[in-house]
């Protein structure tokens, strides 16, 4: 009976140690896949673009020193200086040039440093100044008056953005339409309802207009002053 009792024990045993390499073997295989791979490199900071200024990479607007020097070229080197521009900041350029070439040369400095003042302007407020010009920039000398002279502008614009505006409006900011000012907000807004309505309407129509019984009904001596002088030629 012994042999049999060993026989088992020593089979048993082989079979322990057999399953206990496979074991090993089967974790140490785990283990290896299971290994991380290294991190890759970091990677290299991208160098910063060329030119990426406060403009965006945007068209740069010609600054006043850049127009005195134009204006003090030759017809020639003008010329020669513009067509290097592209066609659409050239066309720009030349009617501002063309604009600062009518003045006189008091004028033409006034212009030049209200350009300068613009300049130096914060961007947030040099955007609002820039704005209200294009704005502007295709009315009429009457409604021109209107808006330069009204309370509202007043009230968004600093007497300095005021002053600049102005100078690039020579005749809308003349004194003419001042006393619109004086009128109650109500007969203000009456006054330049009028004034649209008046100008949408034929030559003779608005001669008649001017003229009748009507007109004088619905509005002052002053106010109708301040109508009629937009309307000159029609007023006679």
């Amino acid at each position: 009976m012994p042999v049999p009792f060993i026989r088992g024990g020593l089979t048993g045993m082989i079979v322990l140690i057999v399953l206990i390499l496979a074991s090993s073997a089967t974790l140490m295989g785990g283990q290896a896949k299971a290994k991380v791979p290294p991190p890759p490199p970091p990677a290299k900071p991208q160098a910063a673009k060329p030119n990426a200024g406060k403009n965006g990479g945007g068209g740069k607007a010609v600054q006043a020193d850049q127009l005195e020097k134009l204006l003090n070229m030759s017809p020639e080197e003008r010329q020669k200086t513009l067509s290097k521009l592209p066609p659409a900041q050239r066309q720009r350029v030349q009617t501002r040039l063309d604009t600062l070439d009518r003045m006189s040369p008091e004028q033409r400095e006034r212009n030049l440093e209200r350009a300068r003042q613009l300049e130096e302007l914060p961007p947030a407020r040099r955007q609002a100044v820039t704005k209200q010009i294009q704005s502007m920039n295709g009315l009429s000398i009457a409604d021109q008056r209107l808006i330069l002279h009204s309370p509202e502008f007043s009230q968004n614009f600093s007497p300095q953005e005021q002053e600049i505006i102005r100078e690039r409006f020579p005749a809308g900011a003349s004194e003419v339409v001042r006393p619109i000012d004086k009128l109650l907000p109500s007969r203000r807004q009456a006054v330049r309802e009028q004034v649209q309505r008046i100008r949408a309407m034929p030559f003779a129509q608005r001669r008649q207009y001017l003229h009748s019984q009507e007109f004088s009904q619905n509005f002052s001596p002053d106010e109708q002053e301040i109508i009629r002088d937009n309307f000159r030629n029609a007023a006679k």
